[in-house]
């Protein structure tokens, strides 16, 4: 499973991803995911996408992409905004690496304990 701290649709996902382990009594394979690219997730002080920087391909994608994280934040009860800054997630993805190898069962603890992004 691919995954960063950085990223609302990961984020979204993880309830889902989580009782898909329980329900099918499966243990995924937890691979960190580095977003690094400043284009994704940035919005500016508006909480609208800030694509003024982004490749072109970014500037059409982002805005479409963001609308629907938030469609499905909204169908969770949740609402979301942007991040003007993104965040260095390293610390965060090493220590989910090191849960799952050995402490499997606080897997789920420790996701709850990082704080989410885009002010989920």
């Amino acid at each position: 499973m691919f995954f960063d701290y950085n990223s609302a649709d990961a984020y979204l996902g993880l309830d889902a991803i989580l009782q898909l382990e329980r329900d099918y009594h499966v243990s995924l394979n937890w691979v960190p995911f580095r977003i690094r690219e400043p284009e994704f997730g940035l919005c500016g002080p508006d909480g609208e996408p800030a694509v003024a920087d982004a490749r072109p391909h970014w500037q059409r994608k982002h805005p479409q992409l963001w609308r629907e994280a938030q469609q499905y934040a909204a169908l969770r009860g949740l609402s979301i905004r942007g991040m003007p800054v993104l965040q260095d997630s390293s610390a965060a993805l090493l220590g989910m690496l090191w849960v799952a190898e050995h402490s499997r069962d606080c897997l789920r603890a420790y996701h709850s304990i990082v704080p989410a992004p885009c002010n989920v």
